[in-house]
């Protein structure tokens, strides 16, 4: 009879096992029921950030003016994930700083109270490593938030 292939679009299938039964017939007899087990496997899709939102591409450009205070990095951006409410972590890091301690990634208010609210724990940048994470469960629109609270400063 050959394979007959079945499609589920769920991005976040239930993993409980799938029963077919198939049974043929030449119009006078039928066939015995033959059993066919389907097994599912999920798969955690990643989380997707785009840190410029409705524009086009995924990453976002900011210009920082010296003695102008500290900028928004990403306030636009946005955080999906298909199979999962909550996301856990952020890392951002801030790959090249010639000046050092004077640069910094921080939140600005909105998103230190949020993460506050929360809960979550907001590592202090590490100047040595341009490294700031905040960790703990939160729902994906208030990471969101958070993620477009990011500010550098130098």
């Amino acid at each position: 009879m050959g394979t007959r292939n079945t499609n589920n679009t769920d991005k976040d299938p239930d993993a409980t096992p799938r029963s077919v039964n198939v049974q043929v017939s030449d119009g006078t007899d039928s066939s015995l029921v033959n059993p066919s087990t389907i097994t599912v496997v999920p798969v955690n899709d990643a989380p997707v950030t785009d840190l410029n939102g409705a524009t086009a591409g995924d990453d976002a450009t900011a210009t920082f003016t010296e003695d102008g205070g500290a900028i928004l990095i990403a306030s636009a951006g946005t955080i999906t994930d298909v199979d999962d409410t909550n996301i856990e972590s952020l890392t951002v890091t801030l790959t090249n700083h010639p000046d050092g301690a004077a640069e910094s990634l921080s939140l600005n208010a909105t998103a230190a109270a949020l993460a506050t609210a929360d809960g979550l724990t907001v590592s202090a940048y590490n100047s040595t490593t341009g490294v700031l994470t905040i960790t703990g469960s939160a729902s994906k629109a208030d990471y969101q938030t958070i993620l477009q609270g990011l500010q550098y400063n130098n």
